[in-house]
């Protein structure tokens, strides 16, 4: 735990919140929805990463035993205009990612796509085995989360960069997995606290190697549908 109280103002990176929208004929879009939950739809079909909607709040993690909360899902999905999907992705099963990944995929007809551990979690909401697709080795998912990269030594954040931006060629980055995961979505997003993290120290290093490398850098916009393929100008 460190000792650094309160947590970034993100009045200081309003700039950054300027992904494109995509058109409403442009059927290709990413939906952000907090922590690293992404709503991919191209309009025929959809696939959502974690869906983790319910966030309890810090004292349910801290003293008592958690659940999905039915009602926050439902609201979120709808919210999203989101009643079917093909399949729902948890990037890994820490609670912040996988916990409301099998209701989701119970609402919507999905499959649970991850590892063994995601299965389990699958399992246990009683999904039959033909809705479980555990990934095979040496195919990866890739994402761009940025949590707790700001407690960690700045060369991570430069190697991090270059293995996750560089090696692909990226003209654009959007930054996610910064809110306070604590917090319902339906009040106003907040950066997690400086105990658990530091977007501040994030933002200067990867501003900077953004700024060298002519990349565009960008944080998302909640409920929004982007178009991060437009080309940056």
């Amino acid at each position: 735990m460190r000792l650094k109280l309160g947590r970034p103002d993100l009045q200081n990176y309003a700039r950054y919140f300027d992904v494109p929208a995509a058109a409403p004929d442009f059927p290709l879009s990413v939906t952000w929805a907090g922590v690293t939950t992404l709503l991919i739809d191209d309009g025929a079909s959809a696939l959502m990463t974690d869906g983790f909607f319910s966030r309890p709040g810090l004292a349910s993690v801290g003293l008592r035993r958690i659940s999905p909360s039915p009602p926050r899902i439902d609201g979120c999905l709808a919210r999203l205009g989101v009643d079917r999907l093909e399949a729902v992705l948890p990037v890994h099963t820490h609670y912040d990612h996988a916990m409301d990944s099998a209701v989701v995929a119970e609402r919507t007809g999905a499959r649970v796509v991850g590892g063994t551990s995601a299965a389990q979690v699958g399992r246990g909401r009683g999904l039959s085995e033909d809705r479980l697709v555990v990934g095979s080795s040496g195919e990866p998912i890739t994402q761009v989360a940025l949590g707790q990269l700001g407690l960690l030594p700045e060369g991570y954040l430069v190697d991090y960069w270059a293995e996750t931006v560089r090696a692909v060629g990226a003209g654009r980055v959007v930054l996610i997995h910064w809110d306070d995961f604590f917090r319902p979505l339906h009040k106003p997003l907040r950066a997690l606290p400086y105990a658990v993290d530091d977007l501040d120290v994030s933002m200067r290093v990867l501003a900077r190697l953004a700024d060298e490398d002519s990349i565009a850098l960008h944080l998302p916009t909640l409920w929004q549908r982007a178009d991060p393929w437009i080309s940056v100008s």
